[in-house]
């Protein structure tokens, strides 16, 4: 009897074990296929914003509505200043700045800016186009670039 009990426990055991193996299997080899496809995989951002167009970043590229925003907000850091404003746009622009060409790039921004405090200049740009180049993943913008004296008086030059 208690051989029976047991056999029958048995043959229940094993057929739950053969019935499970076969979902088993399959997640088994899902979980391969998926990590496989996920190995070679490049992971893209969409940001959508409150305001404006949304975009994208990948590991080497971005969109061209990326490209033309964050393009627009060097060219502000870089090209439209006062002496007031000059410390804290020098600073954001170098956090963007690769770390080979920062040295390089601080010493002539701390030049612009001793050069601002002792003839109190102050520097408006005026974007007049702009031009994105996608594949290249370059921007570049043509304006008009103001410098005011202390007096009022103006004096544009073009820089493209």
């Amino acid at each position: 009897m208690e051989k029976d009990f047991f056999q029958d426990k048995l043959k229940k055991l094993v057929q739950q074990r053969n019935t499970l193996l076969v979902p088993l299997v399959a997640l088994s080899f899902a979980v391969i296929f998926l990590s496989n496809a996920l190995k070679g995989k490049e992971e893209r951002v969409v940001i959508v914003p409150t305001t404006g167009v949304s975009f994208w970043i990948e590991k080497a590229r971005c969109s061209p509505e990326y490209l033309r925003s964050f393009g627009l907000y060097l060219s502000n850091l870089l090209f439209s200043k006062d002496k007031n404003s000059a410390p804290f746009k020098n600073n954001e622009l170098l956090s963007h700045i690769h770390p080979q060409q920062k040295h390089h790039f601080q010493r002539v921004l701390e030049e612009e800016m001793m050069r601002m405090e002792k003839e109190d200049l102050s520097f408006a740009f005026e974007i007049e186009s702009v031009e994105i180049q996608e594949k290249k993943q370059l921007f570049s913008c043509i304006g008009t670039q103001k410098t005011y004296l202390p007096k009022g008086d103006g004096a544009s030059s073009e820089i493209k």
